[in-house]
Order: structure tokens, then sequence, then C-alpha cells
């Protein structure tokens, strides 16, 4: 059961790390048009799961379950997405990249429990942590200036996002009877409940900086923008989210939280060939140290039984 957990994991950061790249994939869009986008396929996709488990519904439905899927909801996509975006403009792709690439190493601290020393996971933390400074940091040092503000912000974000892994884990594992793909779809419709606000107050108050000109939209870019957003909401959410949520249901909390640097290994992989180019010396170099540390981590949560 663990090895499937284990593969269920990567295979989230797999579907996560195509998400990363749909930006590119619809640059004449706005950018909360493709959020906005992605959690209504996922919420659509949810609805219908849910309403075809309808005669299950005990086992999910009752108010402490959808209480904590809002909240969760709210911190892991609407608040941990807004504020992604809001950084990347502001502080630039590089220095979010690298604060927000921090997560698996702060999950992997703080989800760790007793039974699991600091002393038995800090190589593995380390190699994650050098390799995700060997792949960022050439590019944060070319920053013309530092933002304070989105540092702050940034710091915040990762604070959310952690605590989130972390609780969802301890949910996870307090109620089997829930399964990973029933969570996804109840996180999939209050997200879209809470996006479709949030969506609204940025289209009122900010949207109009950031709209790309309506002559750029052609039935090509439309199509194109529908079947990534499409791919986003039903992979990199739905099916994303229950294959993080079973992993995060069988194996260790700290574990999991490093598998989520494959969400980074697979988003450099499809740069690189979105980009059509072979991979620099650092971005190997971060990768092997990468596939090094999570090798290891494996090794020691076996040891750790």
């Amino acid at each position: 059961m663990q090895v499937k957990a284990l593969w269920a994991g990567i295979g989230a950061g797999a579907l996560w790390g195509f998400s990363v790249l749909a930006p590119k994939l619809t640059w004449n869009y706005d950018f909360w048009d493709v959020s906005f986008g992605r959690y209504v396929f996922y919420g659509i996709i949810s609805f219908v799961h849910l309403a075809l488990n309808y005669r299950s519904r005990k086992q999910w439905m009752t108010a402490n379950a959808l209480w904590t899927s809002f909240f969760f909801s709210l911190i892991a996509n609407t608040v941990y997405y807004t504020l992604l975006v809001y950084c990347a403009r502001r502080s630039g792709i590089a220095l979010t990249s690298l604060m927000v690439g921090l997560i698996p190493v702060t999950v992997a601290i703080f989800g760790r429990t007793a039974d699991l020393p600091f002393r038995r996971i800090a190589g593995p933390i380390a190699l994650l942590t050098l390799g995700i400074f060997v792949l960022e940091w050439q590019e944060v040092r070319n920053l013309g200036h530092w933002d304070w503000v989105g540092f702050g912000l940034l710091v915040f974000e990762i604070t959310i996002w952690t605590w989130y892994a972390i609780e969802n884990a301890k949910f996870m594992k307090r109620n089997p009877k829930i399964t990973g793909l029933i969570w996804s779809s109840l996180s999939g419709v209050t997200t879209l409940t809470s996006m479709v606000v949030a969506w609204g107050i940025y289209k009122y108050f900010w949207g109009e900086q950031w709209v790309a000109p309506v002559s750029e939209a052609t039935p090509a870019t439309l199509t194109t923008f529908l079947w990534v957003v499409a791919i986003c909401g039903l992979g990199g959410s739905w099916v994303a989210f229950a294959w993080w949520n079973y992993a995060s249901q069988v194996l260790k909390t700290s574990l999991t939280g490093q598998l989520m640097i494959f969400e980074t290994l697979f988003a450099l992989a499809y740069g690189w060939i979105y980009a059509g180019r072979f991979p620099t010396a650092h971005e190997i170099v971060a990768t092997l140290l990468f596939v090094t540390g999570v090798r290891w981590s494996i090794k020691t949560a076996k040891t750790a039984g």
C-alpha cells in the first residue's frame, strides 16, 4: 500500500507541474481567467462525482467535513493562489519560485512525528534545500531590487500552505472512510464557491489593468485556453488532489511533504519540452539533488516504520 501511495504522491506532482506551465500556454489571457477556468472545471466534475455518490453521503456529508473542506479550500486554493499571482507580479517569478519551492522542506520539518526525529531527516532536507537554491538563486541575484513586502507575503504563503498540508494529512488519517477522491470532490465544490467571489472582486477592482487586448483572442487561442484549463481542472486539481489525499492518508506527513518536490521536477521537464531545449548544468545539478534527497527520505521513512 505504501508503494501505491508513493506513486500517488509522485503522480500528483506530475499533474501539478503541468499547472505551472499553463500560464505560458495561455499567455494572451488574463492570469486570473486561467485560474477561474481551472476551478470551474474542478467544481463541475466534483459536483457530478458527489451526486453519483449521494447514497454514501452519511460517510462524508457531515457538518465537520463540509466546514473543514470549505476552510481548507479557501486557504489552499483561493487565498494561496491569489497570493501567488500577486507576488509573481509584484516580486517576480524568480523570488516567488524560490520561496514556494521551500514548501516541501517546511512541511517535512513541521510535519514530522515523534518517531522521526529531525536528525534522521536533516540530510534529505539539506539536499532538497540546496537543490532549490541551486535552481533559483542565480535568477534571484539578478533582481533589480529586494521587495520586502513581497518577501513577507511569500513567507505568509509558505506558512499557510504548510499548515494546510499538515492539517489535511491529519484529517485524512482521522477519517479513513473518506476516500481521497471524495475529499477532492468536496474541496472542488467549496473551492468553486470561494473562487467565484474572489474572481468577481478581482475583476471589479483590478481586472482592467491586466486584461489582454481582445484582438489577441482568436478561435485557436480560445481552444487552447479551454483544453488547458480543462486539463488543469480535471487533472491538476481533481485527480491530483485525490492522489495527494490518498498519499497523505497512508504515508508519514514528513515524507509526503518532500514528495511535493516532484511538482518542481515535472514543471522543469515540461518547461524544457515546451522550450525545445536541454536542461542547463545548474538545472541538472538541482534535479540530481532533488531525486537523491527524496530517495534518501523514502529509505529513512521505511526504517522508521
